[in-house]
């Protein structure tokens, strides 16, 4: 499996973020914004690497939320007695 680039490494991060806070994955265009980027290209890019990879999904075309998180990189897990959990950015478990 390939590793995933910094910017990428942020991105799933912020996608997981806004899915565990807002119960809905966040739109290209929300996504751009939370990133810093001034158009959605540069996050369809980052998106379309992260499918290939094998961490996220994309659904079908005509869906404005259409992303799922379907891995997650073993350096944001953290193993707590034998129970692995989602780390945070700041490297806590939740």
């Amino acid at each position: 499996m390939d590793a995933l680039t910094a910017r990428q490494e942020k991105c799933l991060r912020l996608i997981r973020d806004y899915i565990r806070r807002e119960q809905r994955s966040p739109t290209h265009r929300e996504l751009a914004k939370l990133t810093g980027q001034k158009s959605t290209h540069g996050v369809t890019q980052i998106l379309r690497a992260l499918q290939r990879k094998g961490y996220i999904r994309l659904e079908p075309t005509g869906k404005r939320r259409n992303i799922v998180v379907v891995r997650t990189p073993l350096k944001q897990l953290a193993l707590i007695e034998g129970v692995i959990l989602p780390v945070d950015s700041a490297g806590v478990g939740r």
